[in-house]
């Protein structure tokens, strides 16, 4: 009698995919992929994009790269004041980041320039959309765009995904 090694590959394969342990191993290890190079979903705490994304809300995140992200996306990127957490702005367009620089009473003229130069090598400048409640490039200056995490794809709130359940 021939022993599993030799039962050749078709066979192996089907004999193989009838055990629920290597099943179940298969799933988890093409969902480990997809989560840490696809997407994942956060929570986002805040009001700085109230009423866009309101305090609380899960967001699910597409990983792309940050210099094809489209301008008035809503961005995910590492904080870079607090390099361990991360944030959820608007990505403005320069024209937005310019027409501020420009209208600036708060700003130092060098500062004012320094940003202008770092706008011109790529970085790029994040607001968010509660203008009130927001620290933001207005606060930090324009922000590198390797910290880009990714980008909102959709959001939901926790009571309208239990809602489904029928919990009030």
């Amino acid at each position: 009698m021939r022993s599993w090694f030799w039962a050749g590959p078709r066979r192996r394969l089907g004999s193989l995919a009838k055990e629920p342990s290597v099943v179940f191993v298969a799933c988890f290890c093409a969902a480990d992929v997809v989560w840490n190079k696809f997407v994942f979903i956060q929570r986002c705490r805040g009001l700085c994009m109230v009423p866009t994304i309101e305090d609380g809300d899960f967001a699910v995140i597409l990983r792309r790269n940050p210099f094809k992200v489209e301008d008035g996306s809503i961005v995910v990127f590492t904080d870079p004041e607090f390099p361990h957490e991360t944030s959820c702005k608007r990505l403005q367009h320069r024209r937005v980041a310019n027409d501020y620089l420009r209208n600036s009473v708060q700003l130092s003229r060098t500062t004012v320039q320094r940003w202008k130069s770092k706008l011109d090598s790529g970085y790029a400048w994040v607001q968010g959309d509660n203008t009130n409640n927001s620290i933001d490039s207005r606060s930090y200056g324009p922000i590198p765009r390797n910290l880009i995490v990714g980008i909102v794809l959709y959001h939901f709130s926790a009571p309208s995904l239990f809602s489904a359940f029928g919990s009030t």
